[in-house]
């Protein structure tokens, strides 16, 4: 019978939802809160499911794309309050200007058996909830190959170059000072060349046995170590994917150049220690006090235009910490990784970056709190001091020193 299935799926999610409850127990409140919304989500989409194929049993004559599935996504998509921001992490609107565009752009197609829109919602709602394939296939009644193969369809349309370019690319020379600058008078005046900030985050690998070495990072774990840059509307607009959780964020800095990363003329980035002080990267000085925390548990005000330096630059940088928090906070698969191949391992974070500029320019209200996500899967420690060729490295040490004692002659405390 129909219900067999649902049954099979509802079971197999037990075990881990208990599991997840002890785990949580040992935490802190933010995670042990994360868990019990992913649970809530879960269970929700089983619920669903169950309703969806009460009615699928009395209309399995009309077979094509009107089963199970095609009943769960039309109910998440039409049902009341936040429904559809729970199950595919996007509202409504924004889930069908996506799949319009994946459909046109991206050559995502739907067949016999699946549209289009329910292999979009597959893809979501794995990546959401970090489900299985299996756990997936209960909910919206396909085999686990089915899944699969609508995951990585979605996927593939999502790494597609009239796709990503359309949504992950640098600001134009022309671009006006953004108004994160402008607007704060501790920045407006020394950081009017800096578009945006860069940083390295740690998303788990599940590599084969023979390559697993290189994937360890500092912290025990294996993982990629992915390199972004956001702007400060808290969109990605650069991401170097693929490489492994041993690499060091200088090292990942030097591949995005020699893959041809260039940025506007006269722009910079902020990046921590772990980067080179070059004439494009704006580090703070080492040894001195550097992040929001180390301020509030000693001397609040700087004592010297170093710190004074470091504190804002503190400030301004925090936006790439922020939008790895949102994305891992919206898109649970990139703190736990998945069984899929190596390469469809390291798309996902950058497809699932398009999906996060989409939600962010259509519907920014819909950002969620990055206090919920897993810092475990962000960052590995500081690396080594790096250095970039003399002559850049004392020009840029020059300037930041500019910078700073312009900042500090015009301090208030």
């Amino acid at each position: 019978m129909w219900y067999d299935g649902i049954a099979d799926t509802i079971s197999s999610y037990l075990p881990q939802l208990n599991t997840g409850a002890t785990e949580a127990s040992g935490d802190g409140f933010a995670f042990k809160q994360r868990s019990s919304r992913h649970k809530a989500i879960i269970l929700i989409g089983i619920a669903v499911s169950l309703y969806a194929a009460r009615f699928a049993a009395k209309d399995e004559g009309h077979g094509g794309t009107r089963g199970k599935g095609f009943r769960v996504v039309r109910h998440w998509l039409r049902g009341q309050g936040t429904i559809c921001r729970d199950m595919l992490g996007m509202s409504p609107n924004t889930f069908d200007a996506l799949k319009r565009n994946l459909t046109e752009d991206g050559g995502l197609k739907g067949g016999k058996d699946i549209s289009a829109r329910e292999k979009l919602a597959i893809f979501l709602y794995v990546s959401r909830v970090a489900a299985s394939t299996r756990q997936a296939a209960g909910v919206f009644g396909h085999t686990p190959t089915t899944i699969g193969l609508a995951f990585k369809a979605v996927l593939r349309a999502l790494m597609k170059a009239k796709v990503y370019r359309r949504h992950v690319y640098l600001p134009p020379p022309s671009a006006p000072v953004p108004a994160r600058i402008t607007d704060d008078p501790g920045l407006n005046s020394f950081f009017k060349k800096v578009i945006g900030a860069i940083d390295g985050s740690h998303v788990p690998a599940h590599a084969p046995a023979a390559l697993r070495e290189s994937f360890w990072n500092r912290k025990g774990k294996t993982s990629f170590n992915v390199l972004a840059v956001c702007d400060f509307d808290m969109c990605f607009t650069y991401i170097l994917s693929g490489w492994e959780g041993s690499a060091a964020d200088s090292g990942l800095w030097q591949k995005a150049l020699e893959n041809g990363l260039r940025l506007p003329a006269g722009k910079m980035l902020l990046g921590d220690s772990g980067f080179p002080l070059s004439p494009h990267l704006l580090i703070p000085y080492r040894g001195v006090r550097y992040h929001l925390k180390e301020y509030s548990a000693g001397t609040k005000n700087p004592r010297n235009a170093k710190e004074l330096y470091n504190r804002r630059h503190a400030g301004a940088r925090s936006v790439i910490e922020r939008i790895f928090g949102v994305l891992q906070a919206r898109f649970k698969i990139l703190t736990t990784g998945c069984h899929y191949d190596l390469q469809v391992q390291a798309d996902l974070f950058p497809a699932l970056a398009v999906v996060h500029n989409l939600i962010r320019r259509l519907d920014p209200a819909a950002d969620i709190e990055p206090d919920l996500v897993n810092d475990d899967a962000s960052g590995a420690g500081e690396d080594p001091e790096p250095h970039a060729p003399p002559a850049d490295a004392e020009a840029a040490a020059a300037a930041r020193d500019r910078i700073s004692k312009k900042m500090w002659k015009k301090y208030k405390p």
